[in-house]
């Protein structure tokens, strides 16, 4: 888990103050923004647990009756003994609370990319502590960090260690053909020693129970999938832990659609660029992904781009900061009292079949023209351009590669061309009725 020293809130003027719903949000004057009253970075609020799981689909087997929330009550093993779970001896106690063991699994980001928390909303999950052994040399899966464009951190060692221990049950996910094929799938070949899968599909989430550092996956072996020969074998990985990072409002662009923010992301961690207020709220959050627990200095400046919650919407008047700390993705969006901003118009997609055609559309509509064309090169392309950005502007929308869209700013006409193509529509824009 981040901590940031001092608070957003200290930076800002605050000229009212309401509670709703059991939170304070502040009203803080200058550039329309509203923050909770507290911006110190927290654990998570643990979501409830699945009420009804149908039977053979919930967490089972020893996992279950081994981690009730404290001490392991007995022990087990995975895989023949890959991963080995102890009870701990008298006296061993974390120093890691049981909430926050949780929220760090919770906002972290597994070995294929899904995130953990939807996996216990599924199908539940199991935390206890207890002496951890995880054998050495098992294959490490860094897809997740290679996702983001990132290089997975080296998988830490665990043998014997006192570790909060968090089980969920995964499946492996797949796009299979539709028609049966002749040739089995090619499958990786299991370890030496490891039995067949016992089918209790577990995705193991460990940390130091001392320092909360650490954090690793392990995945247990699971059936090949699509009806394949053959087991994955066991892995382990470096989960991504997601943040809820504070931001600060720069400006509002001209256009309405955009603004520019300032976010205090750790030096460790990586962030998106663009942020884009959540549907049906006012609510904004940036997001930072990086190691689990990391202490890797005081938090660095960084520009990120907000955008409205869809190109026929401005930014609403005032915008909400999300809480900061941990972010289980499945976390609720609410602002009371607040929307995600006032409709402009309508959204028309264009194709490339479009050439040639004049469209009628109206102030505060939206085009959208075809970003690539048959042998384009995604790499090399441009967007469209409007002969007359005052009638018919680009939303600005940064990294969108050869892919823009454009909003109707006031009646006249305008034509759309693509940068080394033959495709063209003239637009009449008419006042909106």
């Amino acid at each position: 888990m981040r901590w940031w020293r001092g608070s957003v809130a200290a930076a800002l003027v605050v000229v009212a103050v309401a509670a709703v719903s059991g939170s304070v949000w502040a009203v803080v004057a200058g550039g329309g923004l509203v923050i909770p009253a507290s911006m110190t970075a927290r654990a998570c609020d643990l979501p409830t647990r699945p009420g009804h799981v149908p039977a053979g689909q919930g967490l089972a087997g020893p996992a279950v009756t081994a981690l009730r929330g404290g001490a392991a009550a007995h022990g087990f093993a995975v895989d023949g003994g890959l991963l080995s779970v102890e009870p701990p001896p008298p006296g061993a106690v974390p120093r890691v609370p049981h909430m926050l063991a949780e929220c760090e699994a919770l906002a972290a980001i597994g070995s294929n990319g899904g995130a953990l928390d939807l996996a216990a909303k599924e199908w539940g999950l199991a935390i206890g502590y207890a002496m951890v052994t995880v054998s050495p040399g098992l294959p490490a899966d860094s897809s997740s960090w290679q996702s983001y464009g990132q290089a997975m951190p080296r998988p830490a060692s665990y043998r014997n260690r006192l570790a909060w221990v968090v089980v969920f049950r995964t499946q492996l996910t797949a796009s299979c053909p539709a028609a049966a094929v002749t040739t089995p799938p090619a499958t990786p070949a299991p370890p030496p020693g490891p039995p067949a899968s016992t089918g209790y599909g577990y995705e193991v989430f460990l940390i130091d129970a001392a320092t909360g550092g650490d954090a690793l996956i392990y995945d247990q072996t699971q059936p090949v999938s699509c009806g394949g020969t053959g087991v994955v074998p066991a892995g382990v990985a470096v989960p991504v832990e997601e943040t809820s990072v504070p931001w600060t409002l720069d400006r509002r662009n001209p256009d309405r659609f955009s603004a520019v923010l300032t976010a205090d992301v750790p030096p460790c961690d990586f962030h998106d660029a663009v942020a884009g207020v959540i549907p049906g709220t006012a609510l904004v959050r940036v997001l930072a992904y990086g190691p689990v627990a990391a202490r890797c200095g005081p938090p660095r400046p960084v520009t990120v781009d907000l955008e409205a919650a869809s190109v026929t919407q401005n930014l609403p008047p005032v915008l909400v900061h999300a809480p900061a700390g941990l972010y289980p993705p499945g976390t609720g969006n609410t602002t009371p009292g607040q929307s995600s901003g006032p409709a402009t118009g309508t959204l028309i997609t264009l194709g490339i079949l479009d050439s040639g055609q004049t469209i009628t559309m109206h102030v505060g509509d939206v085009l959208a023209p075809p970003g690539l064309f048959p042998g384009q090169d995604p790499s090399t392309a441009q967007p469209a351009r409007s002969s007359d950005p005052a009638v018919l502007g680009s939303l600005d929308i940064p990294e969108r590669g050869p892919y823009a869209e454009f909003r109707a700013w006031q009646p006249g006409q305008a034509t759309l061309t693509t940068p080394g193509q033959t495709w063209l529509v003239h637009v009449t824009v008419l006042a909106r009725p």
